[in-house]
């Protein structure tokens, strides 16, 4: 997996707290990137929409009787935000002068003007990939070809529940950095390492991404935490014999999560705040026939996951106050890599200086 003769990680210190450099990597990376919006399981009705913030920019996910679309979150009249929260209506109505529009942005009801001007929303080119809405260039067929995952992320069965922000103080690389380090598993997760092999890691990866698969543990019966001794049980429940691998994690350069759980999936965008601020947009999805027959097992499966996500944030933070006392005193350092637990860090890395140096 690794790059041929690199031992070590390829982005020193400063690279986590500097203004300038995280202006470049939102040009080079960010906006050439997959710039996910949302799935279409989000909105699985026709009249459904739900308000986007796309790095700063309000899009609006909706799905219209043609199908799903991406709109821009202001109307054409006042320039008002339309969209405030998520619903179900036959139209998109701003609240300010009541200017109406169809749920494919067309505008259709116009008060006092005759005759109505010709200025629908703002659309969105978009592409999608099993599901996932993306509105950047990135030509997602040729960034994922060789992406093995089992189909697991086909979304097979699946339905939406639910979306949540998390605001991590940390830097957007460091985030990915933990994310793709399962050298910490054993040390710091002690509810993940009860449940999931990293002795049995398998990679795959491109130019554009990774995936990594890890076993599901043979002997589930305890719990080494509270949260995941309630989440082992309800798996057990769900799923008597149990399955091979015990989570995916996949993640589509330079921001975009896939992470694959026995009878969910959960999809994470990052959104970087400032050099040390990064928003974690996090949307769940869950096996419909698990979650039917077994009570409780999203609530399991939520504590578990938090639990983990909260011990991953307090890493985080301990790595970039690090960087920022190395910074201070002048000095640069990067480290050795484990292979193969952080291998991942390695590619991503490399993908952020290839990137970086395009002109």
């Amino acid at each position: 997996m690794r790059p041929e003769g690199v031992e070590s990680a390829l982005l020193s210190a400063r690279w986590y707290s500097d203004d300038d450099i995280l202006a470049l990597e939102m040009e080079k990376l960010f906006l050439k990137g997959p710039r996910y919006v949302g799935h279409e399981l989000s909105v699985p009705r026709v009249g459904d929409r739900r308000p986007v913030d796309l790095d700063g920019e309000g899009l609006i996910l909706a799905r219209g009787a043609s199908g799903v679309e991406v709109l821009v979150n202001a109307c054409r009249h006042r320039q008002a935000v339309v969209v405030t929260e998520p619903g179900n209506s036959k139209h998109i109505q701003c609240p300010f002068h009541k200017w109406t529009y169809g749920m494919d942005g067309t505008l259709i009801g116009t008060p006092h003007f005759s005759p109505r001007p010709c200025r629908n929303l703002f659309s969105v080119p978009t592409t999608a990939w099993n599901g996932l809405v993306l509105a950047g260039p990135a030509a997602v067929e040729r960034d994922l070809h060789g992406w093995a995952d089992g189909g697991l992320f086909r979304f097979d069965g699946h339905a939406f529940h639910s979306s949540v922000e998390m605001e991590c103080r940390q830097n957007w690389k460091t985030f990915v950095e933990v994310y793709l380090d399962l050298y910490h598993v054993a040390p710091f997760h002690p509810g993940l390492a009860g449940l999931v092999s990293c002795d049995e890691l398998r990679w795959t990866a491109g130019e554009f991404y990774s995936v990594q698969t890890v076993g599901m543990r043979k002997d589930i019966s305890g719990g080494a935490t509270p949260a995941y001794e309630r989440w082992q049980s309800k798996i057990r429940e769900a799923f008597p014999v149990l399955p091979e691998r015990g989570a995916v994690w996949a993640f589509y350069y330079p921001n975009l999560m896939l992470e694959w759980n026995p009878g969910s999936i959960m999809v994470s965008v990052l959104s970087p705040r400032s050099p040390s601020v990064t928003a974690n947009r996090i949307e769940f999805f869950y096996d419909e026939e698990v979650v039917g027959r077994v009570p409780g097992f999203v609530e399991a499966h939520q504590a578990a996951y938090f639990e983990t996500a909260a011990e991953d944030e307090v890493l985080g933070q301990m790595m970039d106050r690090g960087r920022r006392n190395l910074k201070a005193g002048g000095r640069e350092d990067a480290g050795p890599i484990q292979s193969p637990m952080e291998d991942g860090i390695v590619l991503f890395h490399r993908y952020v200086l290839d990137r970086i140096r395009e002109p």
